[in-house]
């Protein structure tokens, strides 16, 4: 039998691209037009949008399912009239520029390769790119106009939807997978990673693509990285009497503090400045009368577990504490805000001058404040430091130094290709420290000291 002539070929190879064409346009409407818009169009009056609006209700996901299928067997049949028409020009043209002969087993290699390159990159650009975009940007008027052919295509390959689910449930259940098992959940890195899509696209603002990733990030972070340490808390003490509590909250202006007793450990109560103030008016003397039930939670808690619990309790202050019953922190809803939507500030906050925590002075020397992490450091400063009971740099210094410094006391050491001069020490906090990086030592030192340490 004789081979059919091209042209019907290439007939049949046009008319199918601009049926795919269409299809990948209905499919990418469908899916790009808004719930919202397409809901609103229909009641104020527009006839396609109804019809539509009732053809996917229930339905849009068959619909989809259709559009595929429909798109699978358009990407196959055209491959394959593709393949057929271009496997002898091209291969003609790989024997003429390589010289070689028409049985040699290269031709037909080299030919596939070209032909399934050819095919992939031509089928890419002008059936799947090039209309998915131009849907993409107007696909709440071709989704009405679409209407027709979607509704035919899903006519036409219902059949086939059916045949392909029996048997794909049937293969399915031979690898212990149920149809109750399909439940599609949608996952949180396919949530970040339609943000980051629609972030690159513009259809998401950058502060929103940030508060997406931050809400995520808080089920993860553990409620000491947001709280307040005991150490910078505002506190207020029982026996220091009303005169010391009007000075303490006249300087620092916060909504509460928390009240200690005895000790730091001894969290009697928190206190509101608004019901401070009234006090005061109604010529009251007794600060423990105002005194309210703290709210205390355990160190362990992650921030949206935290978030939820305080919304619950109308708790706008927590008390953060360890196993042993110690004062740790605080902790406020403002907090917990602020981790989603970043800093925020009241008329009485005053501006703050971002302080670097690591600066460097020359190529060898860096000034580190104490609360500076290990993996900050060793970023910095491009050096490896071992590892031990300690996460912060300050905890790095007390650890080689077994000892605590005194306030104002400059400590001088060296660790980690590091020389260490201390130079703020506060509270018996180190606040600040410079330090020089060391030379690599030679390989032939390296060796020495190895050898003494074996001897």
């Amino acid at each position: 039998m004789d081979p059919l002539p091209p042209q019907p070929i290439l007939l049949v190879l046009i008319l199918l691209t601009v049926f795919a064409v269409v299809n990948t346009i209905a499919r990418t409407a469908i899916v790009a037009v808004s719930d919202a818009w397409l809901k609103q169009e229909a009641e104020d009056g527009n006839k396609s949008a109804k019809r539509l609006s009732a053809f996917l209700e229930g339905n849009s996901a068959k619909a989809i399912d259709s559009l595929e299928l429909a798109e699978t067997v358009f990407a196959i049949a055209i491959s394959s009239f593709s393949f057929f028409l271009m496997y002898g020009p091209i291969n003609e043209f790989i024997r003429n520029l390589f010289k070689l002969s028409e049985t040699s087993f290269l031709v037909h290699i080299i030919g596939t390769i070209v032909n399934i390159f050819v095919i992939c990159f031509v089928y890419a650009v002008i059936v799947v790119l090039v209309p998915r975009r131009v849907a993409t940007k107007n696909s709440e008027k071709l989704s009405l106009k679409m209407l027709g052919y979607t509704k035919f295509i899903c006519g036409v390959m219902k059949p086939f939807m059916g045949i392909n689910s029996f048997f794909a449930r049937i293969i399915s259940r031979l690898f212990g997978v149920k149809e109750e098992d399909m439940n599609e959940e949608v996952t949180e890195e396919e949530i970040r990673m339609l943000v980051d899509i629609g972030s690159e696209s513009g259809a998401i603002d950058d502060d929103e693509k940030q508060m997406i990733h931050n809400i995520f990030e808080m089920d993860d972070k553990p409620v000491e990285e947001i709280m307040t340490h005991r150490t910078e808390a505002c506190i207020l003490w029982v026996e220091d009497g009303i005169d010391k509590w009007k000075d303490f909250i006249d300087e620092t202006n916060h909504t509460r503090y928390p009240v200690c007793g005895e000790s730091i450990d001894d969290v009697v109560g928190i206190v509101s400045t608004r019901d401070f103030y009234r006090m005061l008016l109604k010529g009251n003397q007794d600060v423990k009368s105002i005194i309210r039930e703290a709210f205390f939670i355990p160190d362990s808690i992650k921030a949206d577990e935290l978030f939820s619990k305080m919304q619950r309790e109308n708790a706008h202050m927590g008390i953060v504490m360890d196993e042993y019953g110690g004062f740790q922190g605080i902790v406020t809803q403002e907090d917990l805000i602020e981790e989603i939507v970043g800093e925020l500030y009241s008329e009485y906050d005053e501006p703050e001058i971002e302080e670097k925590e690591i600066v460097q002075i020359d190529e060898t020397t860096w000034e580190i404040c104490g609360s500076v992490s290990i993996e900050e450091v060793e970023e910095a400063l491009d050096i490896k430091i071992e590892e031990g009971d300690y996460n912060t740099f300050a905890g790095l210094v007390l650890n080689e130094l077994q000892a605590i410094p005194a306030d104002g006391e400059v400590v001088e050491l060296e660790t980690n290709r590091m020389a260490i001069k201390v130079t703020s020490v506060l509270e018996h906090r180190i606040e600040k420290a410079t330090v020089v990086v060391l030379p690599k030592p030679d390989e032939d030192e390296e060796d020495q000291e190895e050898t003494e340490k074996d001897e």
